[in-house]
């Protein structure tokens, strides 16, 4: 059996690419019409030039849809039982990232880079970790407190304390490392003070700080250095690109003291200090994330309700796979439809009503509600939609190839049962003899051998033979559904009838409507029955001959949408 396919598994259209995925799609529980229909149409479209055709199936093709398909070599559509967009159709595939031990400072330069105000954050296996914004680098900049100094790095506006490592600080300040320390990456809340004071402030306040976790920013004061170095302070940034006297150095090394050399000034030297602390200190843990799998009318009003712009999406090893912007629920929807055999919404895949409908080719009842936009619409009274699409095929002068000719062949003598059915037309005709000629196949014989693959009801649960050609129709007065299955006799079904029945009754709790009938046609005899459970009145206004309470014989009834489906609908309104 064919399994089904989410809509996010089909190819993207590129994001560079202004050109959505148009998805032809028939009706659920589809028969060979539909699904042969969608196929070719696909095919003409691509032949005139257009771009990202998909065809598809709303359901599971049946057993003998399937054998017109492998009898000529066709793959069977992909089956999609949900169209409603989702997170992957609009997020952002290949996002500003930032690895969780970079600087701060590297995060500031790719926000402005990017020119986006927040960024996700991700460990070395693009695990998603958080997010970091604007504000929260602020946040890391001005740290605010009671006390104030004037020593150029303070405990007021700036903040004197900042975490980061001597690594992290070499990158920050693109400095060059004179003397080592013992471990260059581990992370030290360092209290920062700038070496521009006389030596009593200098001795007084850098004399109060913790040595192991005190940073120094000097420029060439000797004095101020072997002061440092003396007390042991664990870091001396030297400014300027200021030349060191060798005594200083061997002085640093036998104290363990780690001095670096830097081209920038002290002021600037401290304002990117205090970006060198690595961002996974400052990121958000409990941002909102999404899934691919997520469906945009899901998430839509989270979106617009939160103040921010950018959320990361992940998949379900938590690795980041992409953003989403609330500005791109704004853009034209990445999926469009064209539907074929079929134009009642009830009838249509799930989420038909969350996309744009471009086309719609069909046979039947004209019964789609308003549309936003203008679309084309061929609906015409023929037996078969294949056949409106050979007649496309014909008036632009191109010729179908023998297999799509044979999968169209198949559409139309399964849907007028070789001309027999009422709705067929002097066009269906023509239709089949046209394609007879293309794919050098019997109409007739493909019937037999199709008819000949198996019985419905014989190979399949009383369950999924309901399933198999359902459709859903509703009146001002009533919901109900009308099955269909083609059998060479009634054998097979008056084996089954009481469950079959006990089906029908339980899918009216299930489906939620008013009454439930299966039509079976006997094709050889050209005669059906049909069977009915559903609320009482309603079973005693079927306008048919009763067999019980519950079964009805149809003579000379064969097709559901010319003959059944308008006495129906006439006495439930």
């Amino acid at each position: 059996m064919q399994q089904s396919t989410s809509i996010d598994t089909l190819p993207a259209a590129s994001q560079k690419s202004s050109t959505p995925r148009t998805i032809i799609i028939g009706h659920k529980n589809p028969d060979t019409d539909s699904v042969a229909a969608a196929t070719a149409l696909a095919h003409f479209k691509t032949l005139k030039g257009k771009r990202n055709i998909i065809p598809a199936c709303a359901g599971v093709p049946g057993e003998r849809t399937a054998y017109i398909f492998n009898k000529f070599g066709v793959p069977l559509p992909p089956v999609i039982l949900d169209v409603s967009p989702t997170v992957k159709d609009l997020m952002l595939t290949d996002p500003a990232s930032v690895p969780h031990h970079s600087p701060l400072l590297k995060t500031a330069q790719i926000m402005q880079e990017r020119r986006q105000d927040r960024l996700p954050i991700v460990d070395g296996e693009g695990k998603y970790l958080g997010m970091i914004s604007l504000f929260d680098l602020a946040g890391s900049f001005f740290q605010c407190s009671a006390n104030f100094d004037l020593d150029g790095a303070g405990d007021g506006l700036f903040g004197r304390e900042v975490k980061t490592s001597i690594s992290l600080v070499t990158k920050a300040l693109h400095a060059k490392i004179l003397t080592d320390s013992a471990d260059n990456d581990a992370l030290v809340n360092y209290s920062v003070f700038v070496g521009a004071m006389g030596k009593e402030n200098f001795n007084k306040r850098v004399g109060q700080s913790d040595p192991a976790r005190t940073a120094l920013v000097v420029g060439d004061r000797d004095w101020v250095l072997r002061n440092a170095i003396e007390r042991g302070l664990a870091l001396l940034i030297i400014t300027g690109n200021q030349v060191i006297h060798p005594d200083i150095l061997h002085m640093a090394r036998d104290k363990g003291v780690a001095l670096m050399q830097t081209a920038f000034d002290s002021a600037t030297a401290v304002r990117r200090l205090k970006f060198s602390s690595p961002v996974e200190i400052s990121l958000q843990k409990e941002a909102i994330t999404f899934t691919t799998k997520d469906r945009l009318r899901d998430v839509k009003y989270l979106l617009r309700q939160s103040r921010e712009d950018i959320f990361p999406v992940v998949n379900n090893e938590g690795l980041l796979v992409g953003t989403l912007s609330k500005f791109q629920l704004d853009e034209d929807p990445p999926v469009r439809l064209i539907l074929v055999d079929h134009n009642e919404m009830i009838q249509a895949v799930d989420g038909a009503d969350e996309v744009p409908i471009v086309e719609i080719v069909d046979h039947h009842r004209v019964s789609i509600g308003p549309t936003t936009n203008p679309i084309t619409i061929t609906c015409d009274v023929v037996g078969s939609t294949c056949t409106l699409i050979t007649e496309m095929y014909q008036r632009h002068d191109l010729t179908p190839p023998p297999d799509i000719a044979g999968v169209l062949l198949g559409g139309v003598v399964t849907d007028t049962l070789m001309l027999r059915s009422p709705t067929s037309t002097v066009r269906d005709r023509h239709a089949i003899t046209y394609l007879e000629e293309i794919s050098v196949v019997s109409g007739a014989d493909l019937l037999r051998e199709t008819l000949n693959v198996g019985s419905v009801i014989a190979s399949m649960s009383p369950a999924d033979a309901l399933k198999a050609d359902r459709k859903e129709y509703a009146t001002s007065k009533c919901k109900f559904t009308v099955a269909q299955v083609e059998e060479s006799s009634y054998d097979n079904f008056y084996a089954k009838r009481d469950d079959l029945l006990t089906e029908l009754e339980a899918s009216l709790e299930q489906l939620g409507i008013d009454l439930a009938c299966l039509l079976v046609t006997d094709v050889i005899i050209e005669d059906s029955l049909l069977l009915v459970a559903g609320h009482k009145y309603l079973l005693n206004t079927i306008p048919y001959k009763p067999l019980d309470e519950h079964l009805f014989s149809l003579p000379r009834v064969l097709s559901r949408k010319k003959q059944l489906l308008p006495d129906l609908l006439k006495v439930f309104e």
